[in-house]
């Protein structure tokens, strides 16, 4: 989520037509780049977690992860773009692509695919749909303007081209499905190789893991960018050809080897440090705030539009409250905000209006309130719930064991 900030933060503050305001453009979009891989390996080691973690009773949680994605592709999707209006207008708003809504289609699919297929199983479907992904980027060159918005939501539009996504859409940013795809369900795979793991009681193990993952990544995705400019120096290799835009570690649409492996490294690298010091005990003002906005992110994530698009694009464009000497300031502020807009959200429990009653939708309500009233069993068949939701304190012989 910081990652995020500081692109956009970097969009409406450091716009100007100077050397220097270039510079930190620039230098605030690498670094933000972390933010969208990172989204899209978490929720997909969410996915993979929750599944192995729960069960037999995943298929509730997967029931609830579908209606939160629908929230997001529909009240989410709404709520952003009403606060981008103000900076990119409405015609651009209301055909522009948010990574949430690439998000929410990639868990309603994995949630869909994890169900039928072993680890193993998606490693290799997520390799495929990767790379049939990029030659259809390649090989699909449809002319009509239909055609081409489908290729960019799928796949995604040709690096470097001028019969693209440029000209046919003068603004609008699509993050293809398949390729993110790819990543979500390779992701789940970790997921699982985590929550064992965990389940054995080696979270040591687990944060080495991603710590030993994420380096491993960042490594070939380095290495990559390394061979990608040797290269270049011995003329092998045409600065805008698809092999070289693979290996562009700042190729985002659609997301490149390099870009994935090193960004997506680093957010795997900083997700290992980060569960490391919350075991150890270590800096518990940072995980408790971590925790804060992670529980209220979509949220944090849609009031960070509002405050840098709306809020802040006025002030910059219409204003002199903001020159460029501010920014420290107006950054700082930016995000003591957004944390303390994520402690009134979880305050107020307003996570749980991000529905849209997908289970009811689903099943009928008087399914559900029948489902309600049966007694809820653990694995051996023990009664855990009374019909009225109370757990009781003596529980029944099983078999040989004590009551």
């Amino acid at each position: 989520m910081l990652f995020v900030c500081l692109a956009h933060f970097a969009d409406v503050f450091f716009n100007g037509a100077s050397p220097l305001t270039d510079l930190m453009s620039s230098m605030s979009h690498k670094i933000g780049k972390v933010g969208t891989p990172t989204f899209v390996i978490l929720s997909g080691l969410v996915l993979g977690y929750l599944f192995k973690s729960k069960g037999e009773q995943f298929e509730a949680s997967r029931l609830h992860l579908v209606d939160r994605a629908l929230a997001l592709l529909i009240i989410g999707h709404v709520l952003i773009v009403a606060c981008i209006v103000t900076k990119l207008g409405l015609s651009v708003g209301m055909r522009i692509a948010i990574v949430t809504d690439m998000i929410a289609l990639c868990v309603i699919l994995g949630s869909l695919v994890i169900k039928v297929t072993p680890s193993y199983s998606r490693i290799i479907l997520g390799l495929s749909v990767y790379v049939t992904s990029w030659i259809a980027v390649v090989a699909w060159n449809p002319e009509q303007r239909l055609l081409l918005m489908v290729k960019a939501i799928t796949v995604g539009e040709v690096p470097f081209s001028s019969i693209g996504t440029g000209s046919a859409f003068p603004f609008p940013i699509f993050f293809p499905i398949l390729p993110w795809f790819a990543v979500y369900i390779l992701s789940s795979c970790l997921g699982e190789r985590i929550a064992s793991l965990y389940h054995n009681g080696m979270k040591q193990t687990a944060h080495r893991s991603l710590f030993k993952i994420g380096g491993l990544m960042l490594s070939i995705g380095l290495t990559l960018k390394m061979i990608q400019e040797l290269f270049f120096h011995f003329h092998v290799l045409e600065t805008e050809s698809i092999i070289s835009a693979l290996m562009y570690p700042s190729q985002k649409f659609p997301p490149g080897v390099s870009y994935v492996l090193v960004y997506g490294g680093t957010g795997l690298l900083l997700t290992s440090f980060f569960l490391w010091i919350e075991a150890s005990g270590l800096l518990r003002r940072v995980s408790e705030a971590m925790r804060t906005v992670g529980q209220a992110s979509m949220g944090v994530y849609t009031a960070q539009f509002f405050i840098y698009y709306t809020v802040f694009s006025l002030l910059v464009s219409h204003t002199n409250l903001a020159p460029l000497y501010l920014w420290p300031v107006y950054w700082l502020a930016s995000l003591y905000l957004l944390f303390k807009f994520a402690q009134f959200w979880n305050r107020a429990g307003l996570q749980s209006f991000l529905s849209v009653g997908y289970p009811f939708l689903r099943h009928p309500i008087s399914v559900y309130s029948a489902r309600q009233l049966e007694p809820q069993t653990d694995g051996n068949g023990i009664c855990e719930t009374t019909p009225s939701g109370h757990r009781p304190q003596l529980r029944v012989t099983h078999k040989d064991h004590a009551a």
